[in-house]
């Protein structure tokens, strides 16, 4: 699994999934974090981090993490994997079955760096991400 992070806001939060080919694809929100010495990438609608000495390795971290997550919802029954992705915060789309939609809270980043226990200056870039 590939991903690519650009800028901007996306106009909606959307997986796809295709179980047969075990494909995952979509537009998730990605927040880049630096705290001090280390690069940390956080997908928070799917609560999935990576992190490393530089971005590339977390990103790579994220990937995995990515990777491990689709393998988890694809060994899942159908409506198991429904039942998961609704604890998200995903909903199925109506018309288009393999497609859901983020329709949960929008998680901002104060609440993130008290996640990950930050001080309240700590930067956080908002970026768009591609699976």
């Amino acid at each position: 699994m590939s991903i690519s992070i650009s800028s901007g806001d996306p106009d909606e939060l959307i997986l796809r999934l295709d179980r047969r080919r075990g494909r995952v694809k979509g537009t998730l929100r990605i927040l880049k974090i630096r705290d001090n010495d280390f690069h940390i990438l956080y997908i928070p609608e799917l609560n999935i981090s990576g992190y490393g000495d530089t971005e590339n390795e977390a990103l790579e971290m994220v990937n995995l993490v990515l990777q491990d997550f689709a393998d988890g919802l694809f060994a899942m029954p159908s409506k198991e994997m429904d039942k998961e992705l609704l604890k998200y915060g995903f909903s199925p789309v109506r018309l288009a079955r393999k497609n859901f939609k983020f329709n949960g809270s929008y998680i901002d980043n104060q609440g993130v760096l008290k996640e990950f226990e930050l001080p309240e200056n700590t930067p956080i870039e908002n970026k768009i991400v591609a699976v």
